[in-house]
């Protein structure tokens, strides 16, 4: 799988900073007023709203994660497969000619179960060329050209599953990128018009100001049991 070589530059999550562009852009309406000394206006607001839009339709990774999963299994499923159908013919030729023969040397069984795909896939293609080479001598053994046929279908489609797979890996691996890159490109907006707005109301209007605020420092615990103690008090 292809190595994704973007980073997000935000701490909250995808959902989080979707959730606060939505209620971000109601501040920003109720502000506008103040906000257009700074350059910020309405046109600018609605951008943001449809960027914060665009980036919540972005399926989340778990959409591809799936796919990919799939195609695993069907990869898997196909790789097992052919495994069975070498071993078979590969029984064939060590009952011919014994495991210890050339020929068995040559129809490639050996280290299979440690084989990369690219090896295993290699091995299949020149085993089925092996077997259409020697399929006479190998009659005897119970070997027709339907089983060989067989043989190099099964190739087929554990080659196309694994060429599935590849293609939905690394269309995941795109996604993501896209998403970390659009939503690097929303915060960074959503960053500045915070500063703009700390930098109005930091002096004048506190409650304003905490609206600008994207990340809110974590209370203790202690000052969060008070917190409901007087909650509960009060109620």
């Amino acid at each position: 799988m292809s190595r994704i070589n973007s980073n997000r530059n935000y701490l909250i999550t995808d959902a989080g900073l979707c959730l606060f562009v939505s209620h971000f852009h109601s501040i920003l309406l109720r502000d506008q007023a103040d906000l257009l000394e700074f350059g910020i206006t309405a046109d600018k607001i609605a951008d943001l709203k449809a960027l914060g839009d665009e980036f919540e339709r972005i399926p989340q990774d778990t959409f591809y994660a799936a796919d990919v999963m799939t195609a695993t299994e069907e990869k898997n499923e196909k790789e097992a497969a052919l495994k069975s159908t070498m071993l078979k013919m590969g029984r064939r030729v060590a009952l011919k000619w014994g495991e210890k023969s050339s020929k068995y040397e040559r129809f490639g069984m050996k280290g299979i179960n440690r084989f990369s795909y690219a090896q295993f896939l290699s091995s299949a293609r020149a085993a089925i060329s092996f077997l259409n080479e020697m399929k006479s001598e190998l009659a005897e053994t119970g070997l027709t050209q339907q089983m060989i046929d067989d043989f190099e279908e099964i190739c087929n489609d554990f080659e196309n599953a694994k060429n599935k797979q590849t293609e939905l890996n690394e269309l995941r691996v795109n996604k993501t990128a896209e998403r970390i890159s659009k939503g690097n490109a929303l915060f960074k907006i959503v960053s500045n018009y915070c500063s703009i707005g700390k930098t109005l109301y930091g002096k004048t209007e506190p409650a304003k100001y905490n609206d600008y605020m994207i990340y809110r420092k974590k209370r203790r615990k202690k000052d969060k049991a008070e917190a409901d103690l007087n909650d509960a008090v009060s109620d």
